[in-house]
């Protein structure tokens, strides 16, 4: 019941460049909360010294090899963000988009 709710929300508005102009103009920032445009910049200028200082912290407790694998996952981050956002808000033209929730 849920999921064919929700598959009938994205159908009604899948490619419908019209409906998603007018629905970019009201509803909520594509991406929502993880939209660029709508955060704080200093969360991403502060990515890198954030994840150091989580390495830090955390080093004792993580599981051995888990921060060896993960090496500058900071700045791996801070550089990926804004391609990252660009994918997560589609313009109401681009293809396959539509309403989500």
């Amino acid at each position: 019941l849920i999921l064919s709710a929700v598959a009938r929300l994205h159908s009604a508005s899948w490619e419908d460049t019209n409906l998603l102009k007018r629905a970019s103009e009201r509803l909520q920032h594509p991406g929502g909360s993880f939209a660029l445009k709508i955060r704080n910049p200093a969360e991403l200028e502060k990515i890198v010294a954030n994840w150091e200082t989580f390495v830090k912290n955390f080093a004792e407790e993580a599981p051995a090899g888990f921060f060896e694998k993960r090496v500058n996952l900071g700045e791996r981050l801070r550089r990926a963000a804004p391609w990252v956002a660009a994918q997560l808000a589609p313009a109401p033209s681009d293809k396959h988009a539509c309403l989500v929730h």
